[in-house]
């Protein structure tokens, strides 16, 4: 029988042409840009914890000059929050490079956090001491202008998208996630660290990406960006526990007290109350 009729390949050919098509594309680029992701993460990883034996004269570590050339000019207020999109991945404008003081920083990086939507909580610090200790035990040996003089602490800091934090992270390590965030392992993170030659403060190793919705709708949902991280809140909500208050009362009682919460916010807070006195886990909770 020909397969020639009509000029059209058999139905059973041309299903395993366009299958082999779509399959070979679809694999293709999934496994491409999650191999990319999961790169991009391993190299960030292993830069945030380099060690004394990778600085550069100047003070600080070798990849920072290129950081810093740029650093002028650097804003995040004229550009979208949403550089760029592709296949869930969000790209976000990144913090300014350089800034005179922690107290600087950390006024700045409030109102960066506000206008682009993001929750950043600090995953690492390390101390002025830790760092001096380990310029001491460098393994290129002693350099005294390595060493961070008095009143220049902390040294460095780690951020992290609050949707970062390891799944299952046990108490003892230290690093614990917030109770009622959904965890995506996104990729976001950047290091502030400061640097002794230029007498300032450097934004580095920036990986600015999340793996998650990023827009006023999604940045309302957290918690911390309707004040619920205050102490204010917590003690009103701890207090009235014990005396046996529902959940119901206690989200009254905030709502006419001008805290702008959710139902949600409360029975996520009532079950981290608890699981904090049993000792259990408080990870059910999401936003």
């Amino acid at each position: 029988m020909s397969s020639d009729r009509g000029g059209r390949q058999p139905p059973q050919q041309a299903r395993q042409t366009r299958g082999g098509s779509r399959g070979g594309s679809r694999g293709g680029s999934r496994g491409g840009s999650r191999g990319a992701l999961r790169g991009d993460v391993d190299a960030d990883d292993m830069a945030a914890d380099d060690d004394v034996g990778d600085m550069g004269e100047g003070g600080d570590v070798a990849d920072e000059e290129e950081d810093v050339d740029d650093a002028e000019g650097s804003s995040d207020v004229d550009e979208p929050v949403e550089g760029s999109c592709s296949r869930e991945l969000v790209t976000v404008v990144g913090p300014e490079k350089v800034h005179a003081s922690w107290d600087a920083w950390v006024q700045y990086f409030t109102g960066y956090c506000e206008r682009t939507m993001q929750v950043l909580p600090v995953k690492e610090t390390m101390s002025r001491a830790e760092w001096n200790k380990r310029v001491l035990r460098s393994k290129k040996g002693y350099d005294d202008s390595l060493l961070l003089p008095e009143g220049i602490d902390p040294y460095q800091r780690t951020y992290i998208c609050t949707h970062g934090w390891k799944k299952r992270k046990s108490r003892e390590e230290g690093s614990r996630p917030r109770p009622y965030i959904r965890l995506t392992d996104c990729p976001f993170r950047f290091v502030i660290q400061w640097n002794v030659a230029k007498n300032s403060l450097q934004v580095k190793r920036g990986n600015f990406v999340h793996n998650h919705p990023v827009s006023a709708r999604a940045f309302a949902t957290y918690p911390s960006s309707r004040g619920l991280d205050s102490a204010t809140v917590s003690a009103r909500v701890e207090g009235m526990l014990p005396v046996g208050a529902r959940r119901s009362r206690i989200y009254d009682y905030l709502l006419e007290h001008d805290q702008n919460v959710l139902q949600v916010d409360v029975d996520n807070m009532v079950r981290a109350h608890k699981a904090s006195i049993v000792g259990g886990d408080d990870n059910e909770a999401t936003a």
